[in-house]
């Protein structure tokens, strides 16, 4: 009963899996490649110990418009492909003492394995040849160096992870491009009315990404995500010359959770009315008084502006 069961779960596993496949072919490639390609290099140089692959598939749509003018209403799609190949040790390798992510290319937006593949081993090749130019050179230099304070590992092993998201449909998820563009220019018609004004405009952009991670120590992702951007901005001079600026971001996960229209009516209205302000404004004395800074701002300003003017005494 026992074998009886393990059988129809094996049997059910391979189902779902060649469904995953089949619904989506550059998880599969992906996977595939990688295998592949990490048999090979292993055979052709020993330290190479591990590899991974991510992929950003991106899907954007974009429109722009200034003081009642629809500028631009456009879309891409693009996919970026990261390969790293890590040659060495865990304890020291390519990476080593290095800010490294991997090569970013990119894949071709096809379904056919074979261009998929191609490409893939291109930027692999790629990513190999540098990866191992940059190991025999640290080698080098780690001979002639003196024995770092640092003898923290460079990678580490890590559980693997598995996760699956259903592959994405663009058509349902493409927002209403005409609809959006009519509210971008019911905004920035407002900027319009202000001759104080050297720009107004909106910008709306929204992304669709699924994002794919497989690695030689058996983790394995698909993931979607999105993001939406909408963002209105003026511009004005006072009559020193002086630029003034002024911007508001919105974000949202999908468009239909930005700030209704009225509310973001009511902030180009304020923003317009603080540019015509700031242009009569006078410019702020000069202040000689007590500071409090807080985070990265207290570590730049004594580095910046103190700490070159300290000497320590050896």
């Amino acid at each position: 009963m026992i074998n009886a069961t393990r059988a129809l779960l094996l049997i059910c596993a391979h189902l779902l899996l060649v469904d995953v496949n089949a619904q989506d072919p550059l998880s599969k490639v992906l996977k595939e490649e990688l295998h592949r390609e990490y048999a090979q290099l292993k055979v052709a140089d020993k330290n190479v110990y591990y590899m991974s692959y991510r992929v950003d598939d991106i899907m954007s749509y974009r429109v722009n418009a200034s003081f009642g003018v629809i500028n631009s209403i456009d879309s891409s799609r693009v996919r970026i492909f990261t390969p790293t190949i890590r040659v060495g040790t865990y304890q020291f390798d390519n990476t080593h003492n290095i800010q490294f992510d991997g090569a970013s290319g990119s894949l071709p937006i096809v379904n056919s394995e074979d261009l998929l593949r191609l490409s893939i081993w291109k930027s692999t090749d790629m990513a190999y040849k540098n990866a191992a130019q940059m190991y025999e050179q640290l080698l080098t230099n780690k001979k002639v160096r003196v024995a770092e304070e640092d003898t923290a590992a460079d990678f580490s092993h890590a559980k693997k992870e598995v996760y699956f998201d259903e592959p994405l449909n663009y058509a349902q998820l493409k927002p209403d491009l005409q609809e959006i563009a009519n509210r971008l220019k019911s905004y920035t018609v407002i900027f319009k009315q202000n001759p104080d004004l050297l720009m107004g405009g909106a910008n709306f952009e929204f992304k669709i990404t699924r994002k794919y991670f497989v690695d030689t120590d058996g983790s394995d992702i698909a993931e979607n995500a999105t993001e939406t951007w909408q963002s209105i901005y003026g511009n004005s001079k006072a009559d020193d010359g002086m630029e003034l600026p002024l911007y508001k971001l919105y974000f949202a996960y999908n468009p239909a959770e930005l700030p209704s229209s009225d509310s973001v009516i009511l902030d180009v209205k304020t923003m317009s009315t603080k540019l015509s302000q700031l242009r009569k404004s006078p410019l702020a004395d000069p202040f000689v008084g007590p500071a409090i800074l807080s985070g990265r701002a207290a570590g730049v300003f004594f580095t910046k502006y103190l700490g070159i003017g300290l000497k320590v005494k050896e």
